[in-house]
Order: C-alpha cells, then sequence, then structure tokens
C-alpha cells in the first residue's frame, strides 16, 4: 500500500468567503488537488504533507497556521491498488501571500466550497474547451497565444462568475453529463441558452449522418424506403406499379401490426392529399400556358410525371421522419452523441457568431466580473 499526504489551505480576504487553494497538474488528466504528494521513507504523514506543501506551492509551516488535530484520511485504489491519503487543515496568514507553481503543476485557483468541489470535476470539461479552436477570449493582434495556463484561468473566471455567458460561448462543446453536473438545471439560461443550443447541436449531426447515408446510397434507396414504410410507398407511388410484387407488398403490410397500419395509412392519406393538390396546380398552369397540341403530349405523360412528383415527396417524407427521430431503424443516441459528426464549418461560425454577439466578452487580466 502507497501513501500521501497534504495541506488543504485556505484563506479569508476581507469581505469575502473562505476560499480554498487548489493546484492543476500538468501531466496525466490536468486534474485538481490540494498540495499533496507521497510520503518518503522515515516520513509522518504530517512531515510529508509540510515538505510537499512547500515543493508544489512554495509555502512553508510559518506562512499558514496548522490545524493539527484535524486529520482527515482518505483511500481509494490505484491500479489497483489501495492508496492512503491523509490531509490537514491550515490557514495562510498572509491572505494576499502569492503562490509559487513547481513544474508538476500548471495553474492554481482559490476558490469557494461549491467552487472547489465543482474544480475538482470539471477538468474533463474545461480539456475538452481548451483543446478545441474554439476563441476563449479576445486578443490583440500581435500578442502570443494564450498558454495553458491563462486558458483555464479565464474558463474558471468565467464559469464562476457568469455561467450563461460561459454557455453561450462554449455550449456546442458540453455535454449533457456536463450541464446537469456543472450547472443550476432551473436557471433560466438553461432554458433560453442551452437548450436551444442542444437541440440545434442534435439536429446538425442528424443532418450530417443523413447526408452520409444519402451518399451511401442505399438506405434512402426506393427499395429500402418501401421496405420500411410499405403501406405509404403503395398509397403514394406503388398504385402506378401494377404488378404482383405491389400485391404481395400490400397483403403483407396489411397483416402486420393494427395499430402501425392505421397510423402510417392515416399518414399516406395526408400526403397524397397535399401532393394531389400540389400536382392539380402544376397540371392547371401548364393548360393555361401551352396549346392544344402540347396539352395532348402532356396528358400522355401526366402518370409518368406524377409519380416522379410522388416519389420526391416520399423521399422528403422519409427524410423528415429520420431528422425528427421518428426512424425505429436508426439508434438515435449514437448519433446526438457523436461529436466525430459535427460540420466543423458551422461549428466554427456558430462558435464565432456567438463570440462577436456576446456585448460582455470576456478579457483576460480583466477581473471585475
Amino acid at each position: 500500500m502507497t501513501s500521501a499526504a497534504g495541506f488543504i489551505i485556505f484563506r479569508q480576504l476581507v469581505g469575502k468567503p473562505i476560499q480554498y487553494l487548489l493546484l492543476q497538474t500538468s501531466y496525466g488528466e490536468h486534474h485538481w488537488t490540494p498540495p499533496k504528494g507521497h510520503l518518503d521513507a522515515g516520513e509522518s504523514p504530517l512531515q510529508a504533507a509540510e515538505r510537499e506543501t512547500k515543493e508544489e506551492a512554495g509555502l512553508t509551516r510559518n506562512d499558514f497556521e496548522c490545524y493539527e488535530k484535524f486529520e482527515e484520511k482518505t483511500t481509494y485504489d490505484v491500479k489497483g491498488k489501495p492508496k492512503d491519503v491523509y490531509y490537514y487543515l491550515a490557514c495562510l496568514r498572509n491572505p494576499e501571500q502569492s503562490i509559487s507553481l513547481s513544474d508538476e503543476h500548471q495553474a492554481l485557483s482559490w476558490s469557494n466550497l461549491q467552487e472547489a468541489c465543482d474544480l475538482m470535476d470539471i477538468t474533463s470539461m474545461l480539456d475538452r474547451i481548451c483543446a478545441s479552436n474554439v476563441v476563449i477570449a479576445s486578443q490583440q493582434r500581435d500578442e502570443p497565444d494564450f498558454t495553458q495556463e491563462q486558458k483555464y484561468h479565464i474558463l474558471q473566471q468565467l464559469y464562476s462568475t457568469n455561467p450563461a455567458t460561459f454557455i453561450y460561448r462554449f455550449g456546442s462543446l458540453l455535454t449533457d453529463d456536463d450541464l446537469q453536473r456543472f450547472f443550476d438545471p432551473n436557471a433560466d439560461y438553461i432554458r433560453q441558452i442551452a437548450t436551444p443550443q442542444r437541440h440545434k447541436q442534435r439536429a446538425n449531426r442528424r443532418y450530417t449522418y443523413m447526408q452520409q447515408l444519402v451518399a451511401n446510397g442505399s438506405y434512402f434507396s426506393d427499395e429500402a424506403m418501401k421496405e420500411r414504410s410499405p403501406l405509404l410507398y403503395e398509397q403514394m407511388i406503388g398504385r402506378y406499379e401494377i404488378n404482383d410484387t405491389n400485391k404481395q407488398l400490400v397483403t403483407r403490410t396489411a397483416n402486420g401490426p393494427l395499430a402501425d397500419f392505421y397510423m402510417e395509412h392515416l399518414e399516406a392519406i395526408n400526403h397524397q392529399e397535399r401532393v394531389e393538390e400540389e400536382f392539380q396546380k402544376e397540371q392547371q398552369t401548364r393548360r393555361e400556358e401551352d396549346s392544344e397540341s402540347e396539352e395532348d403530349e402532356d396528358d400522355n405523360e401526366c402518370p409518368n410525371a406524377q409519380r416522379e412528383l410522388y416519389r420526391k415527396e416520399f423521399l422528403a417524407i422519409q427524410k423528415e421522419k429520420f431528422l425528427n427521430g421518428e426512424d425505429s431503424n436508426i439508434d438515435y443516441a449514437s448519433i446526438d452523441n457523436n461529436e466525430n459528426l459535427d460540420d466543423i464549418k458551422i461549428r466554427e461560425r456558430d462558435e464565432e457568431e456567438g463570440y462577436f454577439d456576446d456585448e460582455d466578452s470576456y478579457t483576460y487580466g480583466d477581473d471585475k466580473r
């Protein structure tokens, strides 16, 4: 069994709630923890906590008041082996004292209790945003790119002070789990910003996937669509095809589940009436514009023209059902949560518009918010 120890260090600024010190590692998953580390041979947990705090934060025992009677031990598995971690409580004597990070850490945060708890869980969310190409904050033309530490600082400040703007800026990169865990589900901004963004993202992903199916050529072929919606196909297209196949198709459909048959029949009638109305308008326009000889020729072509019009409408219906989540053959969860389906151009355009539309854009170094 391995052991580690560290200090939970807090400070009290005038007129502000108690804040706790957290450090973000520069390795692995960049998780947030209080200053801590493994015990060396012969060390007690308290001695190890003091040494690690000096190495990782630059704070010595003279810099803080230690509450030695407070000792919290937690045990968890690391790579299948148990690990004991001892925590001690300490108050920073000078709340304005600076922290010196070691090479093992890339950022620090002074957070109230709730913010500290959230921060230790939001690493994956912030990593996802930092790894994207989204603009974190405005910069001057000749300024160097933000460091990872600066990006985290900006995101943490915005998340803590203005979650609505945080979602407005970076909502397309958040998951449903992020929204449930790190934001107030009853807040107005969830209803006004997050929900519409999720719907838009879901619609874009379904559309992209549908375009892939169309390009593949099989899922939206006549035969495949006829197999999925035989009655609708018969009502709109099959009645122009007098053969044994269609007779078998209608018989098989009629023997299927009564509710499915009934609903599809109503759907077929509804769309058939709409297409027939459009077709009649089109034919009336042709009759008014064409000569009598041309009308005779059009009358001979009428069945084929009407069938093609119905076919286009049938295809449009199938696509609409797919986008609305009504296709029982599709696993929509795998599509809606697939980031690889995001259209890069659409996403970058939305993020850019959201960024420049935000009148309260955050500028690094401005902590007034």
